[in-house]
């Protein structure tokens, strides 16, 4: 497939950026791919308009979703947090060398933004630890995936 790259478009005012040359080349480049096809990205493309996009054309995604740029779907999470309603997996796995903690944390139709109109998403978060508690890695991610206790892993 070919790439878009960030250059000046005809008649934008403003420099052009990633999100708008992913929205680009989704409209040329993604009707070739399979329907079932799942795009992974940093927080900057887990914006509306972007997953919307995606969702139009019968694909699916998972993208980081941080808190600071995320501020109402953090707070939905929390108030569901405080009700019990927040499902949570844990699995002890073995490495060669090390125990490691994987705890995936879910909560399904929660709004992406603070709008009437808002796109609800699956929020999900993966935090590892090693046997001393440390923490090794920790993520969170919005999806338009449905999330259970089976399938979060």
């Amino acid at each position: 497939m070919d790439p878009e790259f960030v250059t000046p478009q005809d008649g934008s005012e403003k420099q052009d950026y990633e999100l708008a040359a992913s929205k680009r080349w989704l409209k040329k480049e993604a009707d070739g791919l399979p329907d079932n096809t799942t795009f992974l990205g940093d927080d900057l493309y887990c914006k509306q308009p972007f997953c919307e996009q995606l969702i139009q054309m019968n694909k699916h995604f998972i993208l980081v979703c941080k808190p600071d740029s995320h501020k109402t779907l953090y707070e939905w999470v929390d108030d569901f947090g405080r009700l019990g309603e927040v499902g949570s997996v844990i699995i002890n796995e073995w490495t060669r060398k090390k125990k490691l903690r994987k705890q995936y944390r879910f909560v399904n139709q929660v709004p992406l933004r603070n709008t009437d109109d808002a796109l609800l998403v699956t929020w999900c978060e993966l935090t590892i630890t090693d046997k001393e508690n440390n923490v090794i890695y920790r993520n969170s991610f919005a999806t338009d995936y449905l999330l259970d206790r089976k399938n979060i892993k």
